[in-house]
């Protein structure tokens, strides 16, 4: 059975809580094929990278899922790309606030989600839920986390495949079950071949 590590953030700024962590509490132990360890990271840039290693040093992951919240957005968001830069608009939880500093100073300037972002876009969207594509992860907390798992799987697990999910806000429009069920439904299809051509594309 292939493992599954799927993060997500403690409450940062002036929210008490983050759907991202109300999600990964509500998930069960297996989807489909796939054992599923969560794990609650904080929102402090360094921190947060820090715990993720120890984390898939034990667990030696076939995949690592981590969510973050993006209010505003209409859906759940599949990141594309994380790029190399700490911009934060706010301070981290740990009061740091980085202005234009590399992530990884011998890292390359983006890298590309390795999984199959758009093939999971359309089995889910084919299942009812609410998921688009995002070509950002903006340049807080959440990008950061990105960029270091894609810098792992670069330099040490060429094998792990990762990917960044944001959600949106818990709110009349997007239900925290609604949110579960998505996740649970993108978790039991990582094994998705990606999409080659772009007939019937759905994003």
């Amino acid at each position: 059975m292939k493992k599954v590590l799927i993060s997500g953030f403690d409450a940062f700024g002036k929210s008490s809580s983050n759907p991202s962590l109300e999600i990964i509490q509500q998930l069960p132990s297996q989807i489909g094929d796939f054992s599923i360890c969560t794990l609650e990271i904080p929102t402090q840039a360094k921190r947060s990278v820090e715990i993720l290693k120890t984390k898939i040093e034990e667990l030696q992951p076939d995949y690592v899922i981590n969510l973050g919240v993006a209010s505003g957005r209409e859906a759940i968001s599949i990141e594309r790309i994380a790029i190399n830069v700490d911009d934060f608009r706010i301070p981290d939880n740990a009061g740091e606030q980085p202005f234009d500093q590399a992530i990884e100073e011998e890292g390359q300037d983006g890298y590309f989600s390795n999984l199959s972002i758009k093939a999971l876009i359309k089995i889910m969207k084919e299942q009812g839920h609410s998921v688009i594509l995002s070509n950002t992860a903006g340049t807080f907390v959440c990008n950061h986390v990105m960029y270091a798992m894609q810098h792992l799987v670069h330099t040490k697990y060429p094998k792990m495949k990762t990917g960044f999910v944001h959600v949106p806000d818990i709110d009349e429009h997007h239900s925290l079950i609604a949110m579960v069920e998505a996740i649970c439904c993108l978790v039991a299809h990582l094994d998705v071949e990606e999409i080659k051509s772009n007939e019937g594309q759905l994003w």
